[in-house]
């Protein structure tokens, strides 16, 4: 069985990204961790279609170009047996996010790549920020403009 999920890699002018720190809640998976904005796809949506619900219900951003990249194949963290497609977009974060609207989760911040990278994110998502640097220094991957 595959579930779908769909996330946004969000990324500054000064190329950090915006995570969200999960709630801290004893029956959350990956309670307190940072993570993507994202979340699964719905019945009758399109991976791209959910990452833009998400993005909008998570942060209250509507209109984002976001570009798809890559897609995570992991197991599900309770249910070894099932895959999870975990749909990574990408996009330039234009505005600063104290004027965001933190609709899911603890909180948010900025991480410059130093500490991007040596995050232990939810949902084995680490592994995807440290592909996401290596293209973007490959040149193979290019963040949308706005």
């Amino acid at each position: 069985m595959i579930v779908e999920a769909a996330s946004a890699l969000l990324i500054n002018a000064a190329g950090q990204v915006l995570l969200q720190l999960r709630d801290d809640k004893p029956d959350l998976p990956f309670a307190g961790m940072w993570t993507f904005f994202g979340g699964a796809v719905e019945y009758g949506e399109t991976h791209e279609q959910a990452v833009h619900r998400e993005v909008e219900e998570e942060l209250g951003l509507t209109g984002l170009t976001l570009r798809y990249w890559w897609m995570q194949e992991r197991p599900m963290y309770n249910h070894p047996e099932i895959t999870v497609h975990n749909h990574v977009y990408v996009g330039r974060l234009t505005v600063d996010p104290s004027t965001l609207t933190l609709g899911e989760g603890q909180g948010m911040a900025l991480f410059d790549r130093a500490a991007a990278e040596t995050l232990e994110l939810a949902f084995n998502q680490h592994d995807v920020m440290r592909q996401f640097y290596h293209d973007l220094d490959a040149g193979t991957l290019e963040i949308p403009e706005p």
